[in-house]
């Protein structure tokens, strides 16, 4: 069993889309009525290390392999405007106005990938396999008015979780050589998978003035039930990858590294309130964050570290 297992880690420095993180109104012309011009403030999520661990088992005298792959992000980030407009309240010098993010991101896939020999020079991986894949954001505001003794807090929480098919194709090249005990090639894959998903919102909002000793909950928070939906996620990599058989007394060991780009995309992600066909009843401070969908997309250079048995 052990000569036909392959194990791989890698490390992706990876960023995400800023996708509905508009916090603040700036003001960079003000002259009143149509004269004014505003600009939208976003937060601006920085890199962070994604890490993913798989294993592969090369079943017996076939080009097939049984691939589990996991894969694990995490990812906060915050900025801060003064003077701004937000949550419905006007521009003024004392405002103070935070956004601060947090997205989290798990995918299983489990299934089949199957070689076609193309010759010595190319190669093609086809994959049919089970995917499973739950996002998170959870986006904070925090206006602050010094004068008015103000503050308003909205947290939103979104959340999308499915499974469903992925299917995807790996194409390789070796343009120094042929395959052998030591190898170089160029390689590309792309992937999609269909997941029936359930989508969450929620959003708080809070306000606190004078001297009230705690926030109190306000007219515009939303406790929305889950919404199905089928989510596409699409995913791209490519880059170069080296390929070294290793003697051993006990055993020959195959090491593979890969360096590269990778994308993802999970298009429609979140809901972030998309409650197109119904109205917000009443009136509250704060206002309501409300829009259309938004899709949840990373990118970012990777390296691979694969270790595997003789046949694997």
């Amino acid at each position: 069993i052990i000569d036909n297992l392959t194990v791989k880690a890698a490390a992706t420095y990876t960023e995400p889309s800023n996708n509905g993180l508009a916090f603040a109104w700036a003001s960079i012309q003000s002259g009143g009525g149509a004269t004014s011009v505003w600009r939208p403030l976003f937060v601006e999520p920085n890199h962070e290390w994604d890490y993913s661990l798989g294993l592969e088992y090369h079943l017996p005298d076939s080009s097939t392999r049984a691939v589990f792959e996991y894969d694990y992000y995490r990812h906060a980030d915050a900025r801060t405007a003064y003077g701004a407009a937000a949550m419905g309240v006007a521009a003024a010098g004392a405002n103070v106005v935070e956004g601060r993010v947090t997205h989290k991101d798990r995918d299983f896939k489990l299934g089949l990938r199957h070689t076609v020999d193309l010759g010595p020079k190319f190669d093609l991986v086809l994959g049919g396999l089970i995917q499973y894949a739950r996002a998170q954001r959870t986006f904070i505001e925090r206006f602050s008015n010094g004068a008015a003794a103000t503050t308003y807090f909205r947290t939103t929480l979104d959340e999308a979780e499915g499974w469903g098919p992925h299917v995807d194709a790996l194409g390789r090249a070796y343009p120094w050589g042929k395959r052998g005990n030591s190898c170089w090639s160029l390689w590309a894959r792309g992937g999609v998978g269909l997941l029936y998903t359930d989508q969450l919102y929620r959003q708080i909002t809070t306000v606190g003035t004078g001297g009230a000793p705690a926030p109190f909950l306000t007219n515009g928070s939303i406790d929305g039930e889950e919404a199905q939906s089928v989510v596409a996620k699409v995913e791209a990599d490519m880059g170069v990858e080296f390929t070294r058989v290793m003697k051993a007394d006990f055993s020959d060991m195959q090491l593979g590294l890969r360096l590269g780009l990778r994308y993802s995309n999970m298009l429609n992600a979140f809901k972030n309130g998309a409650y197109t066909q119904l109205a917000i009843p009443g009136t509250y401070p704060g206002g309501i964050n409300n829009t259309a969908r938004d899709d949840f997309g990373r990118m970012g250079g990777f390296l691979e570290f694969r270790l595997g048995g003789a046949n694997a």
